[in-house]
């Protein structure tokens, strides 16, 4: 296997260990930042909630109720809800829920694990927000659920009982709603959202930043398979070009290549005394046989043939 397919191996499988393990840490971090984002956006709506009901309850309903007349634009659910219906257009995976024990409208009745929230509120006076998943047959979802407590002695007046409500109210939703007493825990008002939407967020900018490192290794690959071409392969082929014809026994090799590394120095140093030493030992049996040493009629074979010259193992032996 040659050196660059064998570093780009070596490379590439820590790249992908090492990617692999940053994907996993990376989207844990940013579906808990995704996950935040959804619950700040829905602490804001019921916030937003909160101040229509407000609102209402101190600024359109005394303008718009009298004893003959009921609109339901001055009720507080009503113009909380309603304003949400807007907001949805943009909130599109957001939903805005309000459930009670005890609602004037029964479509606002609370469901069992709705009920069960209510419980909470009530049994632990201090707490004041409650997040959570829950799963169903459909889908999954993350809620953010707040209480909802009766503070405001105006409320009375369509909530006490139904001999003190408008008449209106009592033919429109009859016996309901009546009984609700002051500070006392009502219902919950809930924001769900599909879990799906902080994955998608978290998958989202996991995959953006996993696509930026790989471009940038991608760049650091072919800056390193290009560096390593010029500067190793190359010089690494032409002196083994020269170590060839030096044991060829050529008397001239080809020119040494300008290299300024220094362990590529310290080779071509050695293959120069080699040949150095070749040249030498040539000479010396020049003198002592007579023969022509010149590199035509000698190389290195006729020197492993002389009998007082010592021959070095080959493969076979070498594994023997």
């Amino acid at each position: 296997m040659r050196l660059r397919n064998r570093l780009n191996i070596i490379l590439s499988t820590i790249f992908i260990a090492v990617l692999s393990l940053f994907a996993a840490i990376s989207y844990t971090m940013e579906h808990q930042q995704a996950r935040d984002e959804v619950l700040q956006t829905a602490r804001l709506i019921l916030e937003m909630a909160a101040s229509i009901r407000q609102y209402t309850i101190e600024e359109i309903a005394p303008l718009v109720n009298t004893e003959e007349m009921f609109h339901p634009q001055s009720v507080p659910a009503y113009a909380a809800i309603s304003t949400f219906s807007h907001l949805k257009q943009r909130l599109k995976q957001y939903e805005y829920k309000e459930s009670m024990l005890n609602p004037k409208n029964p479509i606002h009745r609370a469901a069992e694990w709705e009920v069960e929230l209510i419980r909470a509120f009530r049994n632990e006076t201090e707490l004041n927000v409650i997040i959570g998943n829950r799963h169903t047959q459909t889908s999954d979802f993350l809620y953010l659920a707040m209480p909802m407590q009766l503070t405001d002695k105006k409320c009375l007046k369509c909530h006490d009982t139904s001999s003190n409500a408008p008449p209106e109210i009592v033919k429109k939703f009859g016996e309901n709603g009546f009984g609700w007493k002051m500070n006392e825990i009502l219902g919950v008002k809930i924001i769900t959202v599909p879990t799906s939407l902080a994955h998608q967020k978290a998958q989202k900018s996991v995959f953006t930043l996993l696509i930026s490192i790989i471009c940038v290794f991608a760049l650091i690959m072919v800056a390193i398979n290009m560096m390593l071409k010029n500067s190793v392969v190359r010089p690494i082929l032409s002196m083994s070009e020269i170590a060839e014809e030096i044991s060829f026994g050529k008397k001239s090799v080809s020119a040494f290549p300008d290299i300024r590394i220094f362990e590529f120095k310290k080779l071509i140093a050695a293959i120069k005394r080699l040949k150095t030493s070749r040249d030498h030992t040539l000479n010396l049996l020049k003198q002592c046989t007579g023969t022509s040493t010149d590199p035509v009629q000698f190389n290195m074979q006729d020197v492993l043939s002389e009998p007082d010259m010592v021959r070095p193992q080959s493969e076979s032996e070498i594994e023997m």
